[in-house]
């Protein structure tokens, strides 16, 4: 039903901006009408609106406005046109012509960016959200780290299908290295899940970027299915290392595991006072 809804809003934005187009600039063929300059503007203006959450997340804006509207309102027919005629139907001058005139267009494209991104950072005091390609990055990244999980998770799930207690080795016999293998995994995927999320902290930081944790960023990405179908289980950072705890505890033994844990903290403690010391 939401795509049918999409595809009515572009349908009509579409519409829309070819009859705007048609009012402003009428039967012209000329290479820089009123209507394709406003387009690409307003196209840099619209990911500036994006790049600082203010439409991001606006569905109804992007599908009737970005894809529809500013679709319709340009128009590639008078620039084909255009360099045909002028190079007297020399092809490759007509494509020569064309190729400068879309790079003209990119420009103006990218003025409407720079102009409205220095009113919203400099004159509101906006803060923007981080970049659609380190975004698709840390996205790219996650999905890597989840396959390891999912792989990790079905070696555990063999494991408890033994019914035995993981954590006695006499219990579980030749199988104690499949165990310790498997806790050597869950604790490594543990650490690059800090990593990832440390990296992303800090890029947050560098990048001076609006305040957005990578949790929230993730489901986010999964309400829009953009980690895959939303239909399926998902296992966010928070969900995987609660899952990787219960798991090693497990496979540890609750007394065991309390006492390694507090080792772990006396550890991290004694480090953190020694560096300290050090500055």
């Amino acid at each position: 039903m939401d795509r049918i809804m999409f595809y009515m809003l572009i349908f009509f934005g579409g519409g829309f901006g070819c009859l705007t187009r048609y009012f402003i600039d009428g039967n012209s063929l000329h290479a820089y009408t009123p209507g394709n300059i406003a387009a690409c503007v307003l196209l840099g203006i619209s990911y500036a609106l994006y790049n600082y959450r203010i439409w991001s997340d606006n569905k109804f804006f992007h599908c009737f406005v970005n894809i529809g509207f500013l679709g319709g309102l340009s128009t590639f027919t008078p620039l084909a046109m255009f360099s045909i005629v002028q190079t007297e139907e020399n092809m490759f001058l007509a494509s020569g012509m064309l190729l400068g005139i879309l790079l003209s267009y990119c420009v103006l494209c990218f003025a409407g960016y720079m102009g409205c991104n220095y009113f919203l950072k400099y004159v509101l005091k906006r803060t923007r959200q981080m970049s659609m390609l380190a975004r698709a990055r840390y996205l790219f990244q996650f999905k890597m780290v989840t396959a390891d999980f999912m792989k990790i998770k079905a070696d555990y799930e063999k494991l408890l299908a033994l019914e035995v207690p993981l954590h006695i080795d006499s219990a579980l016999g030749p199988l104690v290295k499949d165990r310790n293998a498997v806790k050597e995994q869950a604790m490594h995927h543990l650490r690059i899940l800090l990593a990832l999320t440390e990296n992303y902290n800090e890029s947050v930081i560098t990048d001076k970027c609006a305040s957005y944790g990578f949790e929230q960023m993730l489901q986010d990405a999964h309400k829009k299915g953009e980690l895959g179908d939303i239909t399926k289980e998902f296992f966010s950072v928070k969900d995987q290392m609660e899952y990787i705890e219960n798991m090693v505890r497990s496979m540890t033994g609750a007394v065991r595991f309390a006492m390694e844990n507090a080792v772990a903290s006396g550890n991290d403690k004694g480090t953190r006072k020694t560096s300290k010391k050090r500055k």
